[in-house]
């Protein structure tokens, strides 16, 4: 298990616990194998399982023998988030994050149109001869 595993089962922990307060895992609901969690967060299914022995530990979720996982607390999970609130979650700033870089690319896209636009008129100005009355006799 890498540093940031040994660290990151504590995030995982803190921020499954906020997914079951915010609603998104309710209450009596299974939450998904080891294996796929750790796909979700980039980590080994071993911190899944040392994430999920915390949650059980607050009496959030239960584990059964077939490693189940049901949740069964969202009261024992604003708890641990109250306890825990010195830890960020670091699934919900890589969320913060990417939204982020996408309002930039965004933005940069606005400017770069603009710029475009600018130097469009601009040519378009350069190019303009002064006006020069002439005189049309019939």
């Amino acid at each position: 298990m890498s540093d940031a595993e040994k660290a990151g089962y504590k995030s995982i922990a803190l921020d499954i616990a906020q997914r079951i307060v915010s609603g998104e895992m309710p209450v009596n609901s299974k939450i998904s194998g080891r294996s796929l969690l750790a796909g979700q967060y980039h980590v080994s299914p071993e911190t899944i399982r040392k994430a999920m022995g915390l949650l059980k530990e607050e009496k959030i979720v239960s584990v059964s023998q077939g490693k189940e996982i049901t949740i069964i607390s969202s009261s024992k999970a604003y708890e641990y988030i109250t306890k825990n609130n010195y830890l960020k979650s670091v699934y919900s700033l890589k969320q913060d994050l990417q939204m982020l870089l996408h309002e930039k690319q965004t933005i940069d896209r606005r400017f770069e149109s603009l710029l475009v636009e600018i130097i469009d008129a601009s040519d378009r100005l350069q190019n303009l001869r002064p006006y020069n009355p002439v005189e049309l006799k019939n």
